[in-house]
């Protein structure tokens, strides 16, 4: 739903918010009218930590491109609140919708969406969001992914 179609609702786009909503319906006219009853909960939620266009400078130790990047690999999170991650696996488009980020780590994923390419084989081996499920550290324009256990998965560089 719009924030902008619920009246008496302001938008908070750090926050994750859980609405009682009450909907009234025209049938003569088709217009709906929509009103906060009440805010249920509210979270605050990082998503803009992520926010922009990223390229993959390193992934696993090696720099980017490489064997398994061979073209490199960019990341583009989309502002506002679609909340979409975009890449590419070098053929196909892929989209995952990002759900909720904690200040250190995207905590959960909704669904992820590709187009249906015919590709060569050896493309389906490179991964579209290179370390997007570890932890994360942004510091300026460089967000550092690890792993608790192994230490640094990737590093991304903010490109805008």
């Amino acid at each position: 739903m719009i924030p902008q179609e619920i009246e008496g609702f302001i938008f908070k786009p750090t926050y994750l918010q859980r609405l009682l909503v009450s909907k009234k319906e025209d049938w003569n006219t088709g217009k709906v009218e929509r009103k906060l009853v009440r805010v249920l909960a509210e979270e605050k939620d990082h998503y803009d930590l992520l926010e922009g266009t990223w390229k993959v400078i390193k992934y696993e130790g090696s720099d980017l491109p490489n064997e398994k990047f061979p073209k490199g690999q960019s990341v583009f999170i989309l502002p506002g609140i679609f909340r979409i991650a975009g890449s590419s696996d070098g053929c196909n488009n892929i989209t995952l919708e990002i759900q909720k980020v904690g200040p250190n780590k995207v905590l959960s994923f909704g669904t992820k969406m590709m187009t249906q390419k015919a590709c060569l084989p050896d493309w389906h081996d490179t991964l579209p969001y290179p370390g997007l499920s570890n932890n994360f550290k942004r510091e300026g324009n460089v967000l550092t992914f690890y792993s608790d256990t192994e230490g640094e998965v990737a590093v991304w560089e903010k490109l805008n």
